[in-house]
């Protein structure tokens, strides 16, 4: 299930990055390029951002990310991210 996360919350960015940082790492693995910014960004970080992130559920654990930031004239996406145990479900699609 899709929901509009807090990523205010102290938790919530917690959670984005305990899902972001391991998917960024195997995809820094497949392009070796270790340059990705959220393969360093802490929940603080997270917390921080202007973006609207929005999470997968697999029952009660977060296993999937976007982030967005929306303007009159256009959508961004910003990121995309599915922990590498979830890969292959259809989450990122």
């Amino acid at each position: 299930m899709i929901q509009l996360l807090n990523h205010k919350d102290p938790h919530t960015a917690r959670c984005i990055v305990n899902v972001q940082r391991p998917a960024y790492e195997k995809e820094a693995e497949i392009i070796q390029f270790q340059g990705i910014p959220q393969l360093n960004e802490t929940a603080f970080d997270v917390m921080d951002s202007r973006d609207t992130f929005i999470g997968w559920f697999e029952g009660e654990e977060l296993a999937g990310i976007a982030s967005f930031i929306h303007t009159a004239e256009k959508l961004t996406i910003c990121r995309l991210a599915v922990h590498p145990v979830h890969f292959r479900k259809g989450i990122a699609m």
